[in-house]
């Protein structure tokens, strides 16, 4: 399994949330190994917090990839007996795993945890899905790309990243022609766009023209 040294602990956070982002300070971050190594029986055994370590989380799905691997995770969280519980979808990127302890540690506190679930709750209301950078690329694979306006520009079979790691190209195959003998590669920009679960569609920030 990997290790997540101090360092590239907080590079990573850096990455995903900024220079203020909060840090592994609950655990020694020397033992901690990457939550995508695990085995799927490990991610519903293990204890889940958040990384200060004021919220506990129960899984209610798991997202596999089309290797059927786990993608991510779906959380509830709760914070004390008093604090209304929120649901909230994640990259498996997104969590490191203490094995001493035996626990799944998100790479965010309750209270960002918590602002990113009101905010997917918003966004699925309106029938926009949630950003792709939340679920990972992997779950990507195989959904349905589609554009604000309707057009469909194929299945993802591919993501391209930049040098930070976060998903900048999605590379999909489109059939075309009679009895869609034609096949075209396309590689649509990532920025802005978002996943529906229920209908496995990515749609992209703004119509394109190919």
């Amino acid at each position: 399994m990997k290790r997540l040294t101090r360092a590239t602990t907080a590079i990573v956070a850096a990455t995903l949330f900024g220079a203020s982002a909060p840090m592994l300070t609950s655990t020694d971050e020397n033992r901690l190994e990457s939550a995508r190594e695990l085995d799927g029986n490990t991610y519903f055994e293990a204890r889940i917090t958040e990384v200060d370590g004021r919220a506990v989380g129960n899984i209610e799905r798991v997202h596999l990839n089309t290797a059927g691997e786990v993608e991510a995770l779906e959380i509830r969280w709760r914070a004390g007996w008093t604090a209304q519980p929120f649901t909230l979808v994640q990259s498996i990127d997104r969590f490191a795993y203490d094995p001493d302890m035996n626990v799944l540690i998100a790479d965010a506190n309750i209270e960002r945890l918590r602002t990113w679930s009101v905010e997917d709750a918003r966004m699925a209301q309106n029938g926009a899905g949630i950003p792709i950078e939340r679920v990972g690329e992997g779950v990507l694979s195989g959904s349905q790309v589609v554009d604000p306006s309707g057009e469909t520009y194929g299945r993802v079979v591919a993501v391209e990243t930049d040098s930070t790691g976060r998903i900048a190209g999605l590379v999909t195959v489109r059939t075309s022609g009679l009895f869609g003998t034609q096949r075209s590669r396309l590689v649509l920009p990532a920025d802005g766009a978002r996943w529906n679960s229920d209908q496995r569609t990515i749609e992209l920030a703004s119509a394109l023209t190919i």
